[in-house]
């Protein structure tokens, strides 16, 4: 897989995007809303206990509380969590009791015995060092903690891996329930994140909110969502997501390519889609029909040749009965249809055309010197962020003055206008 050689950051008050690109395309979409976040440990407390459920206050958040290895706390209770997932639809944000302290190369799991090794790290010799190297850092520790060496893990000099051990051991043990309701342990923010990803790209961050459009990447994450994606040799994907699974289907009518052809390029072309849409879950590919068995075994391996190195990492569990190729991925957040509001649960939308209402809101307010911006709204849109204090905040104080939020009743969540108030203009800003 080439490298990434540059990385696109745009900074809003509601949020931080980011573009990969490899050979000027972008091939990597990413985005981090401001507030608790997948992977942060929380100080939190309980507000309701319905039977084997427990709800907790995030702070300002609510969050679903599971607690496999002990009993539920009790209602008003303080107690440490981690947010394993984002909500969306019915689903509200899962928190668990169970902890994971990441670092860069190694991982700390308190509540869980035992050193263990990522399998993708070889030769084996080099596994059994890092367990080596790891078991004498918990041998003093005692029972109830333990930690397991990812992949990067293999490159890290002696020594290193316990290094950083021992200091995820200390920011464990500074962990208390007791203090305010809040985010205690934050997962690393997006950008630092991919400057460790990619430490040789090149990085060009924007605070104007004007960058993005200029540089082409808004057109190209409109075209990425699109359900068709057409393949090099004439034929195209069709992509729907749902709330089950993804279903990408692959049609080679008006194309000089035989089943086969198709079907390889089809194989190169998903493994690309599920990076840049971020899709996850299960996903069933709808390959051309072949009867020939090595022409099956050809396009499987295509695939999981052309999936083996993407994050988080794909399985192919090969072709089922009715003839569809099925995968396997793990869903870490929503997916670049749903982050742009165009997906399938209307619960997600308001905060996704809020964020875009946002970043239209500075563009306008600051490109025309608006001493008193206003931004006209849907319902929706004003209600999410109206909702959120800080949010309001930060944005006065990137424009230099507050801004009215004007909710209309009949607008439609894609329609928005920013105006000055002080002198009348207007400014259409509709999607």
């Amino acid at each position: 897989m080439p490298l990434v050689e540059e990385l696109l950051i745009e900074y809003s008050p509601a949020e931080t995007r980011a573009a990969a690109l490899e050979d000027g395309r972008i091939v990597e979409f990413f985005h981090e809303p401001f507030g608790p976040r997948v992977g942060d440990i929380v100080r939190a407390r309980v507000t309701a206990v319905d039977g084997p459920r427990a709800w907790v206050d995030l702070g300002g958040t609510m969050g679903l509380f599971s607690s496999p290895k002990s009993p539920l706390p009790t209602m008003g209770s303080a107690v440490l969590c981690q947010i394993r997932s984002d909500p969306g639809g019915d689903k509200a944000m899962a928190v668990s009791s169970t902890l994971e302290i990441r670092g860069r190369n190694v991982v700390l799991t308190p509540g869980e015995s035992g050193a263990a090794v990522s399998r993708k790290i070889s030769p084996p010799a080099r596994r059994k060092e890092l367990k080596a190297e790891i078991e004498k850092v918990l041998a003093d520790v005692g029972e109830g903690v333990g930690a397991v060496a990812l992949t990067s893990a293999a490159g890290v000099p002696s020594g290193g891996v316990a290094e950083e051990l021992r200091t995820l051991l200390l920011r464990w043990r500074e962990l208390s329930p007791t203090g305010p309701v809040g985010v205690v342990d934050g997962a690393p923010r997006l950008v630092d994140a991919l400057k460790t990803r990619w430490p040789d790209a090149a990085i060009r961050e924007d605070r104007t909110l004007r960058f993005f459009e200029e540089a082409g990447v808004e057109d190209a994450l409109a075209a990425a969502a699109a359900a068709v994606v057409d393949l090099p040799g004439g034929g195209s994907l069709r992509i729907d997501e749902t709330a089950a699974l993804v279903a990408i289907d692959v049609n080679a009518s008006g194309s000089a390519l035989d089943a086969v052809q198709a079907n390889l390029e089809a194989a190169d072309e998903t493994a690309r889609q599920l990076r840049l849409r971020g899709l996850g879950g299960i996903i069933l590919l709808d390959a051309i029909r072949m009867d020939d068995l090595a022409a099956r075994d050809a396009i499987l391996n295509r695939l999981r040749q052309a999936v083996e190195d993407l994050e988080p990492s794909v399985q192919v569990l090969g072709w089922t009965r009715g003839g569809l190729l099925e995968m396997t991925r793990t869903r870490l957040g929503p997916s670049l249809r749903e982050r742009m509001g165009l997906g399938y649960d209307p619960a997600r939308r308001p905060a996704a055309w809020g964020r875009k209402a946002v970043r239209h809101l500075i563009r306008e307010a600051l490109g025309r010197a608006l001493s008193k911006p206003a931004l006209r709204c849907a319902p929706g849109v004003a209600g999410w962020i109206d909702s959120d204090s800080s949010l309001k905040d930060r944005l006065q104080a990137v424009l230099g003055a507050p801004a009215r939020i004007e909710p209309v009743p009949e607008w439609p969540l894609d329609r928005y206008e920013v105006l000055a108030e002080d002198n009348g203009q207007r400014e259409r800003g509709s999607q």
